[in-house]
């Protein structure tokens, strides 16, 4: 019997328990946060209600570049980078690319086409 105080697992002492961090690539935060609404189906009306709110937020952006006005470029271009980080880190993360990935698409075509329809018709 050992004198050590009981604690959590080291690896010398045991290899055999998976550690407590995130997977490579992703941020404990994004762990955290961000994947329970991927992996979690009862919190998917959640993520649905979250996109579309993000697709609110992206298709006047896109409109009013689509006008002409250039002070949308900065936002839509970090709009973009976040984006490419998130399929990046996923594919570096898991090997491939996965659901957010699809959620990215999803959320880019639903604003192309809401912004589109907007403009089309005037509402923004």
């Amino acid at each position: 019997m050992s004198d050590a105080p009981p604690g959590p697992p080291t690896p010398d002492t045991d290899a055999a328990t998976p550690a407590l961090e995130s997977p490579a690539g992703w941020p404990p935060w994004v762990q955290q946060w961000v994947m329970p609404f991927l992996q979690e189906s009862g919190l998917w009306p959640v993520l649905v209600a979250i996109l579309g709110h993000v697709v609110i937020l992206i298709a006047p952006m896109l409109a009013a570049l689509s006008r002409g006005n250039r002070a949308m470029s900065l936002p839509i271009t970090v709009v973009v980078m976040v984006s490419f980080w998130l399929c990046r880190t996923e594919y570096e993360a898991t090997g491939r690319l996965r659901g957010v990935t699809l959620v990215v698409v999803l959320v880019w075509l639903a604003s192309i086409a809401l912004g589109a329809v907007a403009g089309h018709y005037g509402i923004l």
